[in-house]
């Protein structure tokens, strides 16, 4: 490449790279080794946020996982940073049995220079598999995470932690829901859904109260073929655990219809929407079971795209496209 100019001023490429600039080369790429921590979940060298209404188990949720990470070897270190949650609750919650793990940092501090802890924690060299949690977000944020411009600024430096090796979670907020209602929005910019590589909206449920629940998250982003997930939390015996989420996550009806059509999907190569409602309704008459209705049916199976099945469409003689499904092979 020429390195001059006819004016004998600088190149672009050198004036980027006197800057801090790298060129990104194939080996850069051919030498990236990409890697779930949990399949499906969980990248390693990721930026995930997780928000739910207050009380949804946020907390419990991303302690659990920071521990079972650890003790499953998929990171060498946590930094759990909360600045959140008064130490009456950590004790609550028994945070005590989580920091006698070796390499289970956990930092309760609110302190006023927390605002820019990001900021200096960029000069870290020993980021490489890393976790690092923040609980949450909010409270590290000074400026007013209501407007990009400056949520961009913050994003920043959270992503040049994750780019020298890190992966990190951050807990965050919804806005005020309507009772037994859920728009899955979260608070504040849009960039803090822009600026991530995966959000998932979180939710519980109870199993036995205070000792035994679900967690389901579903991604909003999926950056990286990211699907639902349930977890079970234990907190007697302090164990956590993936579990099916179509047993959670769906009403009974729901998982019926679910598995009817992966039943039906999986003795064809490829079904179009007008030949799978009859085989569905052949089924159902043949069976006598009972699934969702007609218009729940179709906003369920693309509920479902990318996960279960995938959804093309297909150019028809006569104009138009049809719509077909083709089951997606663990």
């Amino acid at each position: 490449m020429n390195k001059t100019t006819s004016k004998g001023g600088k190149t672009m490429l050198e004036i980027l790279e006197e800057n801090g600039f790298k060129r990104l080369t194939p080996q850069d790429l051919m030498n990236l080794r990409f890697e779930w921590l949990i399949d499906g979940f969980l990248a390693k060298q990721s930026l995930v946020m997780l928000y739910a209404q207050a009380g949804s188990g946020k907390s419990y949720f991303a302690l659990y996982l920071s521990k079972f990470l650890l003790e499953n070897g998929k990171i060498r270190q946590v930094f759990y940073l909360d600045a959140d949650n008064g130490k009456p609750t950590l004790k609550g919650r028994q945070v005590d049995k989580f920091i006698s793990i070796p390499n289970f940092e956990y930092i309760a501090e609110n302190k006023p220079n927390k605002y820019t802890i990001f900021k200096h924690l960029k000069r870290s060299n020993d980021l490489e598999n890393v976790l690092i949690v923040i609980d949450s977000v909010r409270n590290f944020i000074k400026d007013d995470f209501n407007k990009d411009n400056m949520m961009i600024k913050f994003f920043d430096e959270l992503q040049v932690l994750r780019d020298s090796g890190a992966t990190i979670i951050f807990l965050h907020h919804q806005p005020k829901q309507i009772q037994d209602e859920n728009n899955k929005l979260y608070k504040g910019a849009t960039t803090f859904l822009d600026s991530v590589d995966e959000g998932y909206f979180l939710h519980k449920i109870d199993i036995k109260e205070y000792e035994e629940f679900i967690i389901l998250v579903e991604p909003q982003k999926r950056r990286d073929a990211t699907k639902p997930h349930a977890f079970k939390i234990n907190t007697l015996k302090l164990s956590f655990e993936s579990v099916d989420y179509l047993k959670y996550g769906e009403n009974h009806k729901a998982q019926i219809t679910l598995n009817l059509v992966k039943d039906i999907l999986s003795e064809c190569d490829e079904l179009c929407q007008q030949d799978l409602a009859s085989k569905i309704k052949r089924k159902i008459e043949q069976d006598y079971i009972e699934i969702v209705g007609r218009n729940a049916l179709w906003k369920l199976l693309d509920k479902y795209k990318g996960i279960l099945w995938e959804i093309t469409y297909e150019p028809q003689e006569r104009g138009g496209k049809k719509k077909c499904f083709t089951l997606i092979k663990n």
